[in-house]
């Protein structure tokens, strides 16, 4: 948060020797050096606070505004949790939402210095044209990471977008404003949320927002840090907000010289109409980016004599038309891993070095990776000097952190830093200390993770134009938490980096995960052939990254999709060979087991996968195996886990079959409530079947439905349909036509031993020989799977 001078002291707040200290009880004192106030802004009073714990600065907003809405807490909850998964250098990091004595509290990264109202303040209201086109480009870079996972900010202005000493601008309070917005609709409230002068018509209006609502906001952003005043101007705010439902703006040009393209890119953002403002943040980021690139390098940049914000220079490799690509190789790059420093109780001193010695074992397994021994890092003695180890020690790479415990909770910060000092990345896990042994195992899983990701993409970008690695990291954040309809969104990204860069290696390896993502769930996808993409997006993966662990997933998928699951095995162990630590490879294997019937490995797998990424794996099949062996308290736990990552099709259509399984009635309304959003095809077939079940529609109106689309998805798709429609006309009773479309899924695709053997909609098919000969059939089929 923003280190301005602090508004008038806050009834939350008493000054104690020139500082600020809260009044909210022993929980801030004990754990909260409290410095001062910053001020007021977005639903509380914000201090700049120090966490005990890790000896760090942060921000600590309060969050008292929360009490007086209703149901607003856990929508909160949800929308930080979606914040968090914004990855970004211009988006603020949230740390955590927590609660003492019943007061809501955020802590976040604190960023000193100002923000862009500031700034403009400063200089008489308004910043010189390649400033201005600056600010717009990180802004925009910072909103294209969200819209990237469906984030919108809904109430971009200068007050929310902060500015470091160095210049960088950094975007901060995501959520706020839809949080009001749903609460308002909740209690019947008529208010209109957002700040008035920013807000875009379809946001004065009350009707649906989208990205374009923030590049609106931005086009009102950029025309008043150019101009000097906002584009429309009134008596009063409203009056202003309601102005823009049927007034243009006044053109840019006609009261400020402003260049080309920059002040017809400002106008076609504060376009009246949704689908007349650019397609995207990334467009509005490729042509302020191009326009400063004519500019100069350091165009725009605050404090650019000083060397800040300055980016990797922006060349590529050539790649000759039609050559034979060459497969990436990691090589081996050598690391060294420091004890990590210790703070806490005596009887838990031992951890600093228990937890190095855990991360050296689990990297060394990494390809790759040459980790020296905790013998061999011993001999540079007591110095953490990074530039003095590496030279020491002839390493690439070196890591060092910090622990700290309190009570049962345990914090690990760590940094991987290069030869030269660079810190490349940090990162901090909080976990506990019930079990110290399972502690170690998590700790060093997930931390081995992050780094064997940060080490890839630095050893194949270190010649990449820094546009590339950011489309590449923004399409591997969609990747990661398998947000399934925004997988296409992802490929687009990744086929534009490595249109520019085609040798980049970590991106031809995630596009062929992105396609084959889209090929099993192309909703909302623009159309295309997606197997054929997905296809030579695998074959290229294999002839240049085999060594990722990522290209061999996307194998495995691909042989996944096409009933091929021997192959997918073999491509997804050789994935946990290259990179043990990556949750993706157990996940699907995990996924794999539960479905052939050898369910206790794959539910402990996937709760390995689930620990090493805690918000970004997705616990689908755990929920589908926990329905169908009748764990109701695990289904419930899973389908919550569901829904925070990614509410969407997948998780109702596990609510469908869960419902129709237990004769859950209450649940298969509030299906059909869900699939109303949804849009064609599927909010069809998903309400019929579930009225299905609940004796409102027949059998045949659900093959009706669902006939058309087992000839658009691929395989596996198509055997789950085909199961769904045995499960319907077993419920209605109509075992001939339940046992028909059970014999057509075994032709296509059946290795759902699992729901074989625990779908209660399946016992009237039980006593039936042809039943019987499924079941063996399919039994021989996932045996043949796992024969070795």
């Amino acid at each position: 948060m923003t280190g301005a001078p602090a508004s008038a002291a806050a009834p939350d707040a008493l000054a104690v020797e020139g500082r600020a200290t809260l009044v909210v009880g022993e929980v801030f004192a004990g754990r909260y050096a409290v410095e001062k106030q910053l001020g007021r802004g977005g639903m509380g009073v914000v201090y700049l606070v120090r966490d005990r714990l890790v000896d760090e600065r942060i921000a600590l907003k309060l969050l008292d505004v929360l009490s007086s809405l209703p149901d607003a807490v856990e929508m909160f909850r949800s929308e930080v949790r979606v914040s968090r998964r914004i990855t970004h250098p211009n988006v603020v990091r949230i740390h955590a939402l927590d609660e003492h004595d019943g007061r809501l509290f955020l802590t976040m990264e604190y960023v000193a210095g100002s923000d862009l109202r500031r700034e403009m303040d400063e200089g008489g209201g308004r910043l010189d044209v390649a400033r201005a086109a600056r600010v717009g480009l990180e802004v925009a870079e910072a909103l294209a990471a969200a819209h990237a996972i469906g984030v919108v900010h809904r109430d971009l202005k200068p007050e929310n977008v902060l500015v470091d000493p160095s210049g960088k601008l950094i975007l901060t309070d995501f959520g706020i404003a839809k949080l009001l917005d749903r609460s308002a609709a909740s209690d019947g409230a008529t208010r209109v949320m957002g700040t008035p002068a920013y807000m875009a018509p379809e946001q004065v209006a009350g009707t649906a927002v989208g990205p374009g609502t923030d590049l609106y906001a931005l086009g009102v952003l950029m025309f008043e840090a150019i101009c000097g005043r906002p584009p429309f101007i009134g008596d009063n705010a409203i009056t202003v907000a309601v102005a823009r439902l049927n007034t243009s703006p006044p053109d840019i040009r006609s009261l400020f010289p402003v260049p080309e393209p920059l002040g017809s890119l400002i106008m076609s953002m504060l376009e009246r109409h949704l689908e007349k403002r650019p397609a995207s943040a990334d467009e509005v980021a490729a042509t302020l980016d191009a326009y400063l690139a004519r500019l100069g390098p350091e165009s725009g940049r605050k404090n650019s004599d000083a060397g800040a914000m300055r980016s990797p220079a922006r060349t590529s490799r050539p790649t000759r038309p039609g050559s034979i690509p060459v497969p990436f190789a990691l090589g081996r790059r050598a690391l060294a891993v420091l004890p990590f420093s210790y703070r806490g109780d005596a009887e838990h001193d031992y951890l600093g070095e228990a937890l190095a010695g855990e991360l050296i074992d689990v990297l060394s397994r990494t390809k790759g990776l040459r980790v020296l021994a905790s013998g061999a890092v011993a001999r540079v003695g007591d110095t953490r000097d990074p530039q003095k180890i590496s030279a020491e020690l002839d390493v690439d790479y070196v890591v060092d952190g910090s622990v700290q415990t309190a009570g049962e909770k345990l914090r690990v910060s760590v940094r991987l830093v290069d030869a030269t000092g660079l810190q490349l990345t940090s990162a901090r896990f909080d976990l506990g200390l019930s079990d110290v042994f399972e502690m170690q195992d998590e700790a060093g899983r997930r931390i081995a993770e992050a780094l064997r990701l940060e080490i890839v993409t630095r050893s194949a970008g270190a010649h990449v134009p820094e546009p590339v690695v950011q489309l590449y990291l923004r399409a591997r954040t969609i990747l990661r938490t398998q947000q399934f309809l925004l997988a296409y969104r992802a490929a687009e990204m990744l086929e534009e980096a490595l249109a520019i860069t085609p040798d980049f290696a970590p991106a031809v390896a995630s596009l062929a995960l992105a396609t084959v993502y889209v090929w099993f769930y192309p909703q909302h996808a623009p159309k295309r052939d997606w197997q054929a993409a997905a296809t030579s997006a695998v074959e290229r993966a294999l002839a240049v990254a085999p060594d990722l662990a990522e290209s061999q997933v996307a194998a495995a998928r691909l042989a996944s999709h096409g009933g091929r699951l021997r192959e997918a095995v073999e491509a997804v162990r050789r994935a946990i060979e290259l990179a043990p630590t990556s949750s993706d490879p157990q996940y699907l294997l995990g996924q794999l087991e539960c479905e052939t019937g050898r369910v206790e490995e794959g539910v402990a797998r996937l709760a390995m996968a689930f620990q090493v990424e805690p918000a970004l794996t997705y616990p689908y099949e755990a929920a589908r195996a926990a329905a169908l062996r009748r764990d109701t308290v695990a289904f419930d736990r899973h389908l919550a886990a569901c829904i925070a990552i990614e509410p969407g099709l997948a998780v109702t259509h596990m609510k469908l079959r869960q419902a129709s399984w237990t004769g859950d009635r209450e649940r298969l309304r509030a299906v059909i409530a869900e699939a109303s959003t949804m849009g064609p095809p599927f909010d069809g077939v998903v309400s019929t079947v579930a009225r299905c079940f609940l004796g409102e529609a027949d059998a045949l109106q659900a093959v009706s439905v669902m006939s058309p689309l087992l000839g658009f998805v691929n395989m596996r798709f198509g055997g789950l349909l085909r199961q769904v429609l045995v499960e319907v006309h077993a419920h209605a009773g109509d075992v001939e036509g339940a046992l028909e479309w059970l014999g057509e899924a075994q032709a296509t695709i059946l290795y759902d031993k699992l729901w074989m053997d625990r779908c209660p909609l399946l016992d009237p098919l039980r006593g039936d020989p042809r039943f019987a000969a499924v079941a063996a059939s399919v039994k021989a089929r996932c045996d043949a799977v796992w024969a070795r």
